[in-house]
């Protein structure tokens, strides 16, 4: 093989790996404006994440608009500092996978810089940039869940417009995808990824690679209709799961679901008949430990 042949194959193996992601990173927008409603140019806008230690600035153009493209799924916090008007910090911004946030105009206060204007986001936003329909359970939403088999599919059966037509789970199973249909498209017609990657087996289209467990999870998102091109794979539907990352702290969980038969009372067929509880018992482990990567000398922050 000639190294030219060689170039080739070795760039048309990077372009196949990088079609097959999706992007699940976030944007944030919005406008910044005084009191009488015109345009403040030329400010700087910081956003950071205490959780990740993020931080990047930008400047608003000619007509005051700012953008933070491609952001990590996580909460922000939004700080302008200016002279000649009140800091302004904006909280608790959460951006979820693939959403495109506007938080519409932000009005400045004439004063010193040693006042400040504090405001908490909303927990749940309106999507302005876009119009698909979606369904979103975040890491929160899914520990309080208790689902008898930790499988994560269940949780996705929960939300509005999807349907599951399995039995409930005993266990997280690869063949858990193949009973949902998502806002009443064919079950073998939708989509899921995993941080980007697609995880259906295309073969069959009807089960996934490899399944994480739930306390892995940081979100799902579920996209029903109407949704961008980019997502567009299969027709009916895509569930894009985001894996947790680490952070600026040592984070770590420990887990037992157990269930058993003499916690549940005998039903009323088995006690007229003088049969004794079936057996009932589920026992899953679980744990996660999550963290900065640390390396002595060279990164240790």
């Amino acid at each position: 093989m000639g190294i030219h042949t060689l170039r080739a194959a070795c760039a048309l193996t990077l372009l196949c790996a990088t079609l097959s992601a999706q992007n699940i990173s976030g944007t944030l927008s919005g406008s910044i404006q005084d009191s009488t409603g015109a345009a403040i140019p030329n400010i700087e806008v910081t956003l950071s994440s205490d959780r990740t230690g993020f931080q990047r600035s930008t400047r608003t153009n000619e007509s005051g608009l700012f953008t933070f493209p491609d952001l990590t799924p996580t909460a922000y916090s939004l700080k302008i500092n200016t002279p000649g008007f009140t800091k302004y910090e904006q909280t608790n911004i959460e951006i979820t996978s693939g959403v495109q946030r506007s938080l519409g105009a932000i009005e400045l206060k004439i004063g010193q810089t040693s006042e400040s204007v504090t405001v908490e986001a909303e927990a749940v936003a309106v999507a302005l940039g876009s119009s698909e329909k979606a369904g979103t359970l975040s890491a929160a939403d899914i520990e309080a869940m208790a689902l008898k088999g930790r499988d994560v599919m269940d949780a996705v059966a929960l939300l509005p417009g999807i349907v599951d037509t399995s039995d409930s789970r005993e266990s997280p199973s690869p063949t858990s995808i193949g009973n949902l249909y998502i806002a009443g498209g064919r079950s073998n017609s939708k989509n899921m990824t995993i941080d980007g990657v697609t995880n259906l087996d295309t073969g069959s289209n009807g089960s996934v690679h490899s399944m994480p467990s739930m306390d892995s999870v940081s979100e799902v998102k579920v996209l029903q209709s109407n949704y961008a091109a980019e997502y567009g794979r299969n027709s009916g539907g895509s569930i894009t799961i985001i894996t947790k990352g680490g952070g600026r702290k040592l984070h770590g969980t420990a887990g037992w679901y157990h269930r058993h038969e003499n916690y549940s009372a005998n039903d009323f067929f088995n006690n007229r008949n003088g049969l004794s509880r079936q057996p009932y018992r589920y026992n899953i482990a679980s744990y996660t430990i999550s963290g900065p990567v640390v390396i002595p000398h060279l990164l240790d922050k």
